[in-house]
């Protein structure tokens, strides 16, 4: 009997075990690989031109603005500068339930607002969370936007779009190193990097329309995902100051990690417990503001990878884009890394920072180590005579 009963109390302290393992399971955070960009997929993204380190201006009212901007109702005039003379073929931007008209205009030089000069394309209504307009093959310098609003409204995430090309991938434009950190946007495709992992999504491979800098894209995560989560690796450790989220709709509060190394990276699932939560304390926790933006500000974190976590969704979130502003360590190794150098009839590839240095790095420039010094001069050689030859003459 007592053997018995201690079975029992056994069996009891075992389910007791199991009831209190389960929660902690639960917690568990699950992230499916995100497949790689592909060539196929590449002319999805266009580059967007009015980055400030492409040396792109936005100006309302003769003033230099930052990507949001809040119109007041009536008309409105919103200049883009763009870094040199461009190849446009489109537009897009967000608006916080902005009603009214907008009309596009482009030019390769500044005119007067009442010039006849501008290309004015035809007047266009507000959609309800983001509105974009084919410009068609044209050469410009300059965007204007005259917008025509029934209420006072945000616009932002201004965009202006050349050709999809392949190139801006491989061969990434140089940018400007002195700009703005709350202007630098270092979550950007065109800037190295790619979401590696998600939390769910029926097409998995659109996860990366939440870095490509285009307002008029989105994510949806599954609808019964109570956790949506996703992972951006920047390519570099970078120094983050602000996080910027978008969605379609109000969104949940979300939390957001920087940190520097990632457990196995390379796993198709990768399953995140409370221990990696407890070593990964969130850099901040965002509040929706109503309009589905989310802002973020934080102390300085520097970190490779990115991850935010919202809370309690479970009815399809639909994220249309996450900015991260900060500082790359280095500048010149935005494109390094899709350099190849060969040697040995062999190829190598890596970071940048395998082949980049400060001078510092590397000793003086020695002089050369004295030679055996010229040899004997040869002579001069003889002087030029002319010695014209006589021939004789026919009778």
């Amino acid at each position: 009997m007592i053997g018995r009963d201690r079975n029992i109390l056994i069996a009891a302290v075992a389910g007791a075990t199991l009831l209190v393992a389960f929660p902690a399971q639960a917690a568990e955070l699950v992230l499916h690989k995100v497949p790689v960009l592909t060539v196929e997929q590449a002319p999805r993204y266009p580059q967007n031109l009015v980055r400030a380190d492409l040396g792109a201006k936005i100006e309302l009212g003769g003033r230099e603005q930052a990507d949001e901007m809040k119109l007041p109702s009536g008309v409105s005039t919103v200049v883009v500068s763009l870094g040199k003379i461009e190849q446009i073929e489109s537009i897009a931007f967000s608006n916080d339930g902005a009603t009214g008209k907008v009309m596009v205009a482009t030019s390769s030089a500044l005119l007067p607002a009442d010039s006849p000069q501008w290309h004015t394309l035809p007047t266009q209504s507000l959609a309800a969370n983001a509105t974009s307009a084919k410009v068609g093959a044209a050469e410009a310098k300059y965007v204007r936007l005259i917008f025509v609003l029934d209420r006072p409204s945000k616009i932002s995430e201004l965009g202006v779009y050349g050709p999809n090309a392949v190139a801006d991938f491989t061969m990434p434009r140089s940018r400007e190193s002195e700009t703005s950190e709350a202007q630098s946007n270092v979550a950007d495709l065109h800037s190295k990097a790619r979401v590696i992992y998600a939390s769910s999504g029926d097409d998995l491979s659109a996860a990366q329309n939440l870095i490509d800098d285009q307002a008029d894209t989105s994510f949806a995560f599954s609808a019964g995902d109570t956790a949506p989560a996703v992972i951006v690796d920047l390519g570099h450790s970078v120094a983050l100051r602000r996080v910027s989220l978008l969605t379609q709709g109000a969104g949940p509060e979300a939390d957001v990690y920087v940190f520097d190394t990632l457990p196995n990276q390379n796993a198709d699932i990768l399953r995140l417990s409370d221990a990696n939560f407890a070593r990964w304390k969130p850099v901040a926790t965002g509040h929706d503001d109503g309009s589905g933006r989310l802002i973020a500000d934080f102390p300085e974190k520097s970190g490779r990878y990115l991850m935010v976590r919202w809370k309690s969704s479970g009815e399809g979130l639909r994220v249309a884009e996450i900015s991260a502003f900060g500082q790359l360590h280095d500048r010149t190794l935005v494109a390094a890394n899709a350099r190849a150098a060969v040697a040995d009839g062999k190829t190598m590839r890596g970071d940048a920072k395998d082949f980049t240095k400060d001078a510092k790095d590397f000793p003086a420039e020695e002089p050369p180590a004295p030679g055996e010094g010229p040899g004997p001069e040869l002579p001069q050689p003889p002087p030029f005579v002319f010695t014209p030859e006589v021939l004789p003459t026919s009778p």
